[in-house]
């Protein structure tokens, strides 16, 4: 199942909505405030990709400076209007390089239409000790706005009360979503944490074909919630995601985590310069020399799979236990194709395990070796009966967490 593009470009859209705005030209300059925190933070959202309109008024006192009402239209591809009730910052200061800096800003009653990507309506967002992009480095030396949201520094953001909706399908609702920044050096922030709460998806918003998956299983909703925690080591160039899990609530658990080598400041670097030049050979040329050292997949059945064998059996005239026999039976057929016998043996091992007592299964890869995503890809294409060896892959049921 998956979201119409509404609805993903639409969740795209919240955290830069926050802050820059979404318009695909820059615009024209606003009038003056008259103070200078609020017309640097006034210049950042008009360098990003919105204009603003109007502001209905500026407080200020010796610490916090409160805008009300700003008022602001996108053009192009996402054109629409943004606004934002109450606008707080609270101990803001420009630094020497023009970024503006503030201890604690919150934005309260934010509402962006985006056109046929609908409505994102917000109801409070608070960033901790935040700095912001300059508008120099949003535009970028040729004057073209720049998508790099990288660049805000936080070290914690916030994001209560998100409702997304439009194309006359029920809202998509989310009670929090937070990100946490750490170890930052040199401008970059080397330790990320995401959680998300309350997600609620009604089957209607994932499309006729969606819908009728997720209802067919019994399920009117998908009630998501998410921990995903990476890091990033600059001078041993490795990348690694832990303790990465999106729990369905009635369904299961799907946890991920996963090391990967060679992303050194030289390469991302060049990645980043590729993307912004949307060069995509070059990026696909520099992610071959990146190598894979370990990961590990694993899913915990909290429901689903009681649900769709059940729904399968009715598909097929047969009961649950008669299906859960037939799937037994086919095991060895099914996983024929595997010529790695060693990994086909264990493969229908651990099957057969979790088809008896269907609690978890885990996939995790181990090479002795460590690969490059060039020789990975290589092997795919000339020999992907090796892939298993090559990455030293092991399935197992119902291991212990």
């Amino acid at each position: 199942m998956a979201f119409p593009t509404v609805r993903r470009r639409a969740a795209t859209f919240i955290v830069p909505a926050l802050l820059i705005g979404v318009s695909t030209l820059p615009a024209a300059a606003f009038e003056p405030t008259g103070n200078t925190i609020a017309d640097a933070y006034l210049d950042v959202l008009e360098s990003g990709r919105a204009k603003v309109v109007s502001i209905g008024s500026v407080e200020t006192t010796a610490q916090v400076i409160a805008l009300k009402n700003i008022e602001m239209e996108t053009t192009g591809l996402k054109s629409g209007t943004v606004a934002i009730a109450i606008t707080e910052l609270v101990n803001g200061s420009l630094n020497k390089d023009g970024r503006l800096k503030v201890d604690l800003l919150t934005v309260e009653g934010l509402e962006a239409t985006s056109g046929k990507n609908g409505t994102v309506h917000v109801s409070t967002a608070v960033a901790e000790n935040i700095t912001l992009p300059s508008p120099a480095q949003l535009k970028g030396p040729t004057g073209d706005v720049k998508d790099d949201y990288w660049q805000f520094l936080f070290d914690q953001l916030d994001v209560q009360g998100i409702r997304l909706s439009g194309n006359g399908a029920s809202p998509i609702d989310v009670q929090q979503i937070r990100l946490r920044q750490s170890d930052i050096q040199n401008g970059v922030s080397l330790k990320s944490e995401v959680s998300v709460a309350g997600l609620n998806i009604p089957a209607d918003s994932l499309g006729p074909k969606g819908s009728k998956q997720l209802t067919d299983l019994g399920y009117d909703s998908l009630q998501v919630s998410a921990e995903v925690n990476g890091a990033w080591e600059p001078l041993t160039g490795k990348l690694n995601i832990d303790n990465s899990t999106v729990m369905f609530k009635d369904m299961g658990d799907v946890s991920v985590s996963l090391t990967l080598g060679g992303f050194t400041k030289e390469i991302m670097a060049k990645l980043q310069a590729a993307d912004d030049a949307t060069e995509p050979e070059e990026v696909l040329g520099l992610l071959q020399s990146l190598t894979f050292e370990k990961a590990e997949l694993r899913i915990d059945n909290e429901g689903l799979y009681a649900r769709a064998l059940e729904t399968q059996g009715e598909k097929y005239g047969m009961d649950s236990k008669t299906m859960e026999m037939q799937m037994s039976l086919a095991l060895p057929l099914l996983l024929g194709q595997l010529q790695d016998e060693a990994f086909r043996t264990q493969v229908n091992d651990a099957l057969a395990a979790f088809i008896a007592n269907p609690r978890a299964l885990t996939l995790a890869a181990n090479p002795t070796t460590i690969p490059t995503f060039g020789l990975l890809a290589g092997a795919g294409i000339l020999a992907p009966q090796s892939l298993p060896g090559v990455l030293g892959l092991t399935v197992d049921a119902n291991l212990a967490k």
